[in-house]
């Protein structure tokens, strides 16, 4: 399954119909509503990212998040998983260090 992030477009100037939106028109839409927000710089994978993301945290699969995001290969999905991990559980909190004064 193919889907774009915006849907498509009539140019009735053209009558070219249904014509997926140019990455460039995609960077300017997102930038565009970025700045209605006042959120800063976004950009269209930053949208993407955030979705997969989400998705993972809902509980999804990663086949379930392959299959709505696209990806070819689950572990290209697993690598958006980095971010999701509980900070307090990183295992760099249970080494224990002795420091001398």
């Amino acid at each position: 399954v193919e889907a774009y992030l915006f849907q498509p477009h009539t140019n009735y100037r053209t009558l070219v119909f249904d014509k997926a939106l140019s990455s460039r028109m995609a960077w300017n839409i997102v930038r565009r509503w970025a700045g209605y927000g006042g959120i800063g710089d976004v950009s269209p994978h930053d949208l993407r990212r955030t979705a997969i993301t989400k998705a993972l945290d809902q509980g999804l699969s990663y086949r379930q998040v392959q299959m709505m995001s696209g990806h070819r290969d689950p572990k290209t999905v697993m690598r958006y998983d980095h971010g999701r991990e509980n900070l307090d559980q990183n295992a760099v909190n249970f080494i224990s260090y002795d420091i001398e004064s």
